[in-house]
């Protein structure tokens, strides 16, 4: 019910109005914490994660990438995770997270080549095929599955014009016998011949042993490991 006075009312409605904004505020303020305490627990986001090789291979197709993706990557984590979760797991992982993302910041438009800016906050992108290279000439410690993430990718982007069945038999076995593997846990030729003969069925035994032969790593034979690397 409103009273006789209008100044009265108005500050009323005033009154309630703060009340309503103080509560939608809280309310806000605690579903961001509990956001941040479900990513700080979240196993995509610590070092390492099982995606990582998948995630990173996705990211390098990309054109260009933002100085956070890189930063995260660099740090052997999802290219997604959100800057400074808190927890003692996490406190490394930020300082080396950040430690890449002033290095970045500081390269870009000079090693880092700078690809345009996106969003009220001006996000900084910078071309991804580069980034290897360049914190590998700065002594980074760049993680293997971000060297062969970028191999790949760059395998991706390349549009061959001109192919042969056993080229594109010795790319299947690097990608599905040697990427990511110790050689001492590598399939026998017999294995990888008989993946051929299914995959690559007019390719004759002969060229099936070459493909072998092209791809098998010079630390291991053709038949089980050497009595040695057990």
């Amino acid at each position: 019910m409103s009273s006789d006075n209008p100044q009265d009312d108005a500050t009323k409605k005033a009154a309630e109005l703060s009340r309503q904004m103080l509560v939608i505020q809280e309310d806000f303020k605690a579903s961001q914490l509990e956001r941040v305490n479900l990513q700080s627990e979240d196993p995509r986001y610590l070092a390492n994660p099982s995606h990582y090789e998948q995630v990173a291979t996705l990211y390098c197709q990309r054109d260009k990438l933002t100085i956070q993706e890189g930063a995260n990557l660099l740090a052997s984590c999802d290219p997604e995770r959100p800057y400074d979760l808190p927890g003692e797991k996490h406190g490394e992982l930020n300082r080396l997270v950040y430690q890449n993302k002033v290095l970045i910041e500081n390269c870009l438009g000079i090693s880092l080549k700078q690809a345009g800016e996106k969003g009220w906050f001006k996000t900084d992108y910078f071309e991804s095929t580069g980034i290897v290279e360049w914190a590998l000439a700065r002594n980074i410690d760049v993680p293997e599955g971000l060297i062969r993430a970028s191999g790949k990718a760059n395998r991706a982007r390349k549009q061959w014009d001109y192919s042969t069945p056993q080229l594109e038999a010795i790319f299947w076995v690097i990608d599905n016998f040697w990427e990511g593997i110790n050689p001492k846990d590598s399939a026998t030729q017999a294995q990888v011949m008989a993946e051929l003969a299914k995959q690559f069925p007019n390719l004759s035994p002969e060229e099936r042993k070459r493909v072998d032969q092209v791809t098998r790593h010079p630390s291991v034979t053709r038949g089980r490991r050497k009595k040695s690397d057990h």
